[in-house]
């Protein structure tokens, strides 16, 4: 029993136990009530104690370039792909331990300086300069988790699957194949 659990893959972290790869529309709504639309991309939110969650879908049985359904109806059994958490106020304290769970060094003091700098590079960082200041995106897609910050503070809250998550996906799936209609335009 303990192979088992200690044999699990790295799972993406959830948001109010809704998984990327595993939780479906059919279950968001009836956890959520009816989705907004935004009507220049057809992204489903929803606005929920002070936050605007986003969700981007999945088709569920497929991957690859095809696979995140934009701008089409969205069917019940499509499954979550991203979620992004937009603070109403960035200086959200609920935000704080999120960031710092991204920036922790989960190594102990045995690693070699080696082992934590290897590490570190799975943030992916990206940071923009504007007129108003310098924000950042960074990511970690060992444990499905990302943010950007700004000089007001948290802006966005990501969660998505693991490339560990990823790879199981399609190792069990087919690519997605080019509708007949995608491949006249």
């Amino acid at each position: 029993m303990w192979l088992l659990i200690f044999s699990a893959p790295c799972l993406a972290k959830d948001w109010m136990n809704i998984f990327p790869l595993k939780t479906t529309r059919a279950e968001v709504v009836q956890m959520l009530g009816k989705p907004q639309t935004n009507q220049s991309d057809e992204s489903e939110y929803f606005e929920i104690d002070k936050q605007t969650v986003t969700f981007r879908w999945t088709r569920p049985n497929c991957y690859g370039q095809n696979s995140i359904i934009e701008n089409q109806p969205i069917s019940l059994d499509a499954l979550v792909f991203q979620i992004t958490v937009e603070p109403k106020e960035p200086n959200d304290k609920r935000y704080k331990k999120i960031v710092s769970e991204l920036n922790e060094d989960s190594s102990d003091s045995t690693d070699s300086k080696k082992s934590k700098y290897k590490r570190s590079l799975s943030n992916y960082v990206d940071c923009l300069i504007g007129a108003d200041g310098t924000s950042c995106t960074i990511t970690n897609t060992e444990k499905g988790l990302g943010y950007s910050d700004s000089k007001a503070g948290i802006i966005s809250i990501y969660y998505f699957p693991t490339n560990k998550e990823i790879k199981t996906w399609e190792e069990t799936h087919q690519p997605c194949k080019v509708e007949q209609d995608e491949k006249l335009n």
